[in-house]
């Protein structure tokens, strides 16, 4: 569906729009119900949550201990 068509000419242009006037007020009544969407189950692979936890808890330690290097390093030049 062309909005506009800048090639045709009035007397087409004319009646293509007076036809989507009429047509118009049937759109009001009709039913546009959105598709039935699919159920889609997470898949977690086995020893994935504990790998995360793992990498999450290594993480922690590094930060734990550039922070405790950095307070000895600051701590010391003072």
């Amino acid at each position: 569906m062309i909005l506009l068509d800048f090639n045709s000419k009035p007397r087409a242009a004319f009646a293509q729009g007076f036809l989507k006037g009429l047509g118009a007020p049937v759109v009001l009544f009709g039913k546009f119900a959105a598709p039935q969407l699919p159920v889609v189950h997470q898949v977690v692979p086995p020893g994935q949550l504990s790998s995360i936890a793992g990498d999450w808890s290594n993480i922690g330690n590094d930060i734990r201990n550039a922070t405790s290097r950095y307070g000895k390093e600051v701590s010391a030049t003072k």
